[in-house]
């Protein structure tokens, strides 16, 4: 009984240091078509692999019939289209100072089926956060094009409750996580992933 406890005291000690970290990804099951077009309002598609450069006063997104709608809908890249209510639920927690928020106007099929108003974000900042020594990922000379294993880096983790990491890749800390799970906001998943730091070989998740 006594080790069993002294275990519980390491492993809570190791999590007050280092913060619980989240891939954040999809609610499983969802019927979430696998990509979403947007254009903006000149009928442009908007790039899905950067952001644009230039920020349009709208962007339409085109929703196929019987596709279920939640609170987050997903696109092909690193965008987040978000209903207003999710927004500004999440925009009370640390969210990157560069987040480019633009209202959306539904097409298609299914655009009946949206009762609310929607905003598209997107950020230009992206933080390096994988730890080169557990982390696992493929690159081309300094630029990385798939990561295999996350891992993050505590030292270089910004002080914000939603950043982008390597390859587009959102992540988010726990108070996120409880807004989103407190509020039932639907459309999102979340993935726990170790944070490591270079004074302790201790992964935050163990």
């Amino acid at each position: 009984m006594k080790l069993e406890i002294y275990v519980i005291e390491i492993s809570l000690r190791i999590s007050m240091e280092n913060p619980h970290l989240y891939l954040m990804g999809f609610a499983p099951g969802s019927r979430i078509p696998k990509f979403v077009t947007v254009t903006d309002d000149q009928g442009r598609e908007v790039p899905d692999a950067e952001p644009p450069t230039q920020k349009p006063d709208k962007v339409r997104v085109h929703l196929p019939a019987g596709v279920e709608v939640m609170d987050r809908m997903l696109t092909s890249g690193r965008e987040l289209i978000l209903s207003r209510r999710a927004f500004e639920t999440l925009a009370e927690l640390r969210l990157p100072a560069d987040l480019v928020v633009i209202p959306c106007e539904w097409t298609g099929p299914g655009a009946q089926m949206i009762q609310r108003d929607y905003v598209y974000c997107y950020a230009d900042s992206s933080h390096e956060v994988l730890d080169p020594q557990f982390g696992r990922a493929k690159r081309v000379g300094k630029h990385i094009l798939s990561v295999f294993d996350w891992a993050l880096k505590w030292e270089v983790i910004p002080e914000l409750d939603l950043f982008q990491g390597e390859t587009g890749k959102w992540f988010v800390k726990d108070g996120f996580v409880n807004a989103v799970f407190n509020h039932h906001l639907t459309g999102f998943g979340f993935t726990r992933v170790p944070v490591y730091s270079s004074e302790t070989a201790n992964p935050s998740e163990e």
